[in-house]
């Protein structure tokens, strides 16, 4: 799937043997994990140089020093102050110039401090800190350049986690799939992170290998570390659609791989997958009738293309209009009567929440919405296409390229303030900022709500006043508040977004960059071929051909950075999809073809086994609630078209 290019990788080929280097135990007692095996699959034993030894220091004192000397430090970073907690750094170390503080220099004493730590130790922890002051300022080069230079020394253990940890942080804002796995396997390795559990590495591992190319899949398997290799390999599990021959590799991975740590997984989604093998009926239950008939006759036809586009199909289906039924629970058992092995449905949050409390194992259930209480039923997995998820996506795409302090426009009503809580809860989360929140109710209020949120009034008023001063004549213009770098537009629909981009550039924010959802993306734009799911079920197809070509209306939207569906960021054709399916129901005919491949490895796509589905809306993955995560494709308005960012 397409991604944000963003920051230096800066780790290259050598990444995991440098990694494994730094994370040598202590050595009183290098770190075991009961269920990570040692000897087989450590370092060591691939063959790696271990590096130099850590610096002499306990972790008794490395305790001292975090709560004491960057106590302050510490709690300035986790409020988002970074001059605070630059300030607070310790004195002798406090950096002078930019981000870098001094070196250790040979003619530096080792007496110990208050603490028990030494001046060299102070110092590399002063580093540590700076680069992560460094990132919170929006300066990613210098913390990837701090964080390599620490990772090339001789530190204590807990140093050596925490810059581990910092870096797979940092690997995960950026999308460096390959980077996250060398860095969650080796902090897995020494142990893991105090706020981060060794079996938290093992997810975070698990999670970014189903990510990897083909290119990066090699490179790590050349490292020749057995225990990395096998997590690499079962991974690929990930993208087969058949469950018996998903159930026939993962018997050949668990006979390679006798004593490995992810060999429970292995066994849990074997099982899954023999019971995705006995899945003979699917009942669809979807509004076929009523004001919802329509998005109910797409969904339908995009579940039939994608059933009869299966070439493994041995499988019925079972159609019901859910109007049919008085609640979603009574159609439930009536899919239940005529012999379902699985319920696709119901459409409405409310029936979902009558769903929640019906379902069983025995007839499960794939929601296509999520429930409006939020509650959870093992047997129920909730697919949608909440745009809550793409709110918080944009979040980590923009903190990862540098921005730190941004303006929110939204329009006005429940739907702009569910995807303003949504951004800012992520986007607080990372360290970031809204200092002006614009919010408009209509067309004829887009101009004022910008300039107010821009300060442009005040700036106004101020030029008022000076021409006042000045009767025989001052020239002044219009600026705009100073402290933002960047713009999210959570437009409705694109006709909004092209309207408030032109009008972001006359109110003098032109030059910020722009961040939108996917409902900012006009309905059938063509787009430039990239990556697309290997789904098997499509042709590629460039949209151009079946699609209206950019406008100059398009036009308008040059320089938006967006989300949208990988089939729309890839140019591929739907399956099932006509001239006459209505441009609206594009994205629910793609959700019901991910529905129905979806319902073919339902058991394998709990919560328990984090597998990952590349689908035609989203790369998908269940979060322990049961609901589908969803991670769509950046792509940028380039003169009307859209390119793979």
């Amino acid at each position: 799937m397409g991604r944000a290019s963003i920051g230096a990788r800066g780790m290259g080929s050598a990444l995991l043997a440098l990694l494994l280097a730094s994370c040598a135990g202590s050595p009183e007692a290098p770190p075991q994990r009961r269920d990570f095996p040692g000897a087989e699959g450590s370092a060591a034993a691939g063959g790696v140089d271990r590096g130099p030894p850590p610096l002499d220091a306990d972790s008794a004192a490395m305790e001292d020093i975090d709560a004491g000397l960057f106590a302050a430090t510490e709690a300035a970073l986790a409020r988002g102050d970074w001059l605070a907690a630059t300030l607070a750094l310790p004195a002798p170390s406090r950096p002078r110039r930019g981000y870098d503080s001094p070196e250790p220099g040979p003619d530096r004493t080792r007496a110990s401090s208050p603490t028990g730590a030494t001046p060299d130790t102070t110092a590399l922890w002063t580093r540590f800190y700076t680069a992560r002051i460094a990132l919170l300022r929006g300066d990613s080069p210098t913390h990837s350049r701090i964080l390599g230079d620490l990772t090339a020394r001789a530190l204590p253990l807990r140093l050596q986690r925490e810059v581990l940890q910092q870096r797979l942080l940092w690997a995960e804002l950026s999308d460096h799939a390959s980077d996250r796995v060398a860095l969650a396997f080796a902090l897995a390795q020494v142990g893991g992170h105090p706020q981060r559990s060794p079996s938290a590495c093992l997810d975070t591992l698990w999670a970014a290998a189903q990510g990897l190319d083909a290119e990066a899949r090699a490179g790590l398997k050349a490292r020749k570390l057995p225990e990395l290799t096998g997590w690499i390999e079962l991974a690929a599990v990930h993208g087969i659609e058949s469950a018996a021959a998903a159930a026939e590799r993962l018997a050949a991975w668990r006979a390679a791989y006798p004593g490995h740590a992810a060999a429970p997984l292995a066994g849990a989604l074997q099982q899954a997958a023999r019971r995705d093998a006995l899945t003979r009926q699917l009942a669809l239950l979807l509004p076929l009738s009523g004001p919802l008939a329509g998005a109910g006759d797409a969904l339908v036809r995009g579940f039939l293309a994608a059933w009869y586009a299966d070439t493994d199909r041995r499988i019925a289906v079972d159609v019901l209009d859910s109007r049919r039924f008085a609640s979603s629970a009574e159609g439930y058992r009536a899919a239940r009567e005529r012999g379902a092995s699985l319920l696709v449905g119901p459409l409405d949050k409310r029936q979902v929440d009558t769903i929640l409390a019906a379902a069983d194992a025995e007839v499960p259930v794939l929601a296509l919405n999520r429930a409006a209480r939020g509650d959870a039923n093992p047997a129920v997995l909730k697919l949608s296409l909440a745009p809550e998820d793409e709110a918080q996506q944009l979040a980590r795409i923009a903190f990862a390229a540098g921005r730190r302090r941004a303006l929110l426009v939204r329009p006005e009503g429940a739907w702009g303030e569910r995807m303003q809580s949504a951004l800012r809860t992520r986007w607080s989360a990372l360290g970031g900022r809204l200092p002006g929140v614009a919010i408009y109710a209509g067309r004829a209020g887009y101009s004022n709500a910008l300039r107010a949120a821009l300060a442009l009034d005040s700036s106004a008023a101020r030029a008022r006043r000076l021409r006042g001063l000045f009767p025989g004549g001052l020239e002044a213009s219009e600026r705009r508040r100073a402290d933002l770098d960047a713009v999210f537009l959570l437009a409705r629909n694109s006709e909004e977004a092209r309207a408030l981009k032109p009008l972001l550039d006359y109110h003098y924010a032109g030059d910020l960059p722009v961040y939108s959802l996917s409902t900012a993306l006009p309905t059938n734009l063509s787009t430039s071929p990239s990556a697309g799911p290997s789904t098997g079920l499509s042709t590629s197809l460039s949209t151009e051909r079946r699609g209206r070509r950019p406008t100059g209306a398009d036009s308008d939207l040059d320089g938006i950075e967006l989300l949208t569906m990988p089939w729309r960021a890839a140019g591929l054709e739907l399956p099932g999809l006509t001239a006459n399916s209505g441009a609206d129901f594009h994205a629910l005919h793609a959700l019901g073809a991910d529905a129905y491949r979806l319902a073919r490895r339902w058991w394998r796509s709990r919560p328990e086994t984090g597998l990952r589905f590349d689908g035609f809306t989203a790369a998908l993955a269940a979060d322990r609630s049961g609901s589908l995560q969803r991670e769509l494709n950046l792509v940028e308005f380039d003169r009307g078209r859209l390119s793979a960012r």
